[in-house]
């Protein structure tokens, strides 16, 4: 009848907010904000050195550039200081973060410090970021830009890659940055962790999952004492590194194709070249595929690799003739292929700035697959930033591309 029902005297422990609990080790992600002051004004600079376009992807171009640019801070690595009273008050194991901003503007920090800085500094560029929690160490992860694992597989090595919710991910050792160390030889640090993490050896943490719990609590804005100098060079040097790494890689299969001499290892090798993005070089290997291997496979690859590159009428013109040509050469009864065919016709009618036809491939493909309207509505629905093709369009067009 609104009066207590009971009156009670408790103390109650207020921690400071970089007091933090690995009792719920998704709460890390309260720390990983793209958006603190410090982080977002160290990276405006840095920006115009990082290309919107890379190889092997644009995704894992972005991450070495903002790797090399904080590897230039200068950042240092500190063990916590340890507290036991911290334990004993909340009766929990008690550690202490940092926010992307306070390990900038101190200097230094111990791993999970390096891992939320990293994993936020890739949110901030718009990388999938992870944050990897084993025994006694934390990692950061960033997510490949590979649709198709085995195509990663192919071109990066399994051995430093981690499928998780069907995305490829990188681990990065993010100590790396304190010991001066290369972006390619913080992955490859932390390619153990990527063995133990596939046998549930780690708690892989997607950043944007646990910010549908954890939202990161703004800091406010201060005036940070560290001021980048020009890291154009670095960037460029851990960019050029990843590169060289990945022709070399894509040149290595490329040649074992060949070897093995296998009907459809002129299409393989255009998979490889499309995920990469080289376009032409991926269009030249399936011209060669034509004749020899799976006519539906070799044209429906053909077509979307052209999608990828439309940018002249003239490749969408190309790419719907590659497509009109797979739906003759679908194999009988195959309707899911139609329909999969079908999709990506709509797609390059819509381009080519043809509704009415557009609108007949796309009813003719939901006759078959009515779940398939949700999905185009979300593709054409994806912002282009300018673009002709967006990035959500870009994934869609790679998933197919599989051995």
């Amino acid at each position: 009848a609104g009066k207590p029902l009971e009156e009670l005297r408790r103390a109650v422990v207020v921690h400071d907010p970089n007091v933090f609990s690995w009792r719920e080790p998704e709460a890390i992600a309260a720390y990983v904000d793209p958006d603190d002051p410090a982080l977002k004004d160290l990276l405006a600079g840095v920006w115009r050195a990082l290309p919107s376009q890379g190889f092997p992807t644009p995704g894992l171009t972005r991450a070495a550039g903002i790797y090399a640019a904080l590897s230039a801070c200068g950042l240092k690595y500190k063990q916590d200081a340890s507290v036991p009273a911290l334990g004993l008050v909340s009766r929990t194991v008690n550690d202490r973060v940092s926010y992307p901003g306070q390990m900038l503007e101190e200097g230094a920090g111990d791993c999970d410090d390096f891992a939320v800085l990293l994993a936020a500094a890739f949110e901030s560029a718009g990388l999938r970021s992870a944050v990897l929690v084993g025994k006694d160490h934390v990692l950061a992860a960033v997510e490949s830009d590979f649709a198709p694992s085995d195509l990663a597989s192919e071109l990066l090595g399994s051995e430093g890659l981690l499928i998780h919710d069907g995305a490829v991910w990188l681990p990065i050792e993010t100590t790396a940055l304190a010991q001066g160390e290369s972006f390619l030889d913080a992955w490859r640090s932390a390619w153990p962790a990527a063995r133990q993490a596939a046998r549930g050896e780690w708690t892989f943490i997607d950043v944007r999952k646990a910010w549908q719990t954890w939202r990161p609590i703004p800091r406010p804005k201060r005036a940070s004492p560290l001021r980048l100098g020009t890291v154009s060079t670095r960037i460029r040097r851990e960019i050029e590194a990843l590169r060289n790494f990945s022709l070399k890689r894509l040149r290595m299969r490329a040649q074992e194709l060949q070897k093995e001499g296998a009907r459809d290892a002129d299409r393989l090798l255009g998979n490889l070249y499309a995920a990469c993005g080289m376009i032409e070089e991926a269009r030249k290997a399936y011209a060669r595929a034509l004749g020899r291997d799976d006519p539906f496979a070799v044209h429906f690859n053909l077509g979307e690799v052209l999608l990828l590159g439309a940018h002249t009428p003239q490749n969408l013109a190309a790419s719907i003739a590659e497509f009109r040509a797979a739906l003759d050469a679908v194999p009988q009864g195959d309707l899911p292929a139609r329909a999969d065919t079908l999709i990506r016709l709509a797609l390059a009618y819509r381009f080519s700035g043809n509704p009415e036809a557009e609108k007949k491939a796309l009813e003719e493909a939901l006759a078959i697959n009515p779940d398939l309207k949700k999905e185009y509505a979300a593709l054409t629905e994806s912002p282009t930033n300018g673009a002709l093709i967006s990035e959500g369009i870009r994934r869609f067009l790679l998933t197919s591309l599989k051995r």
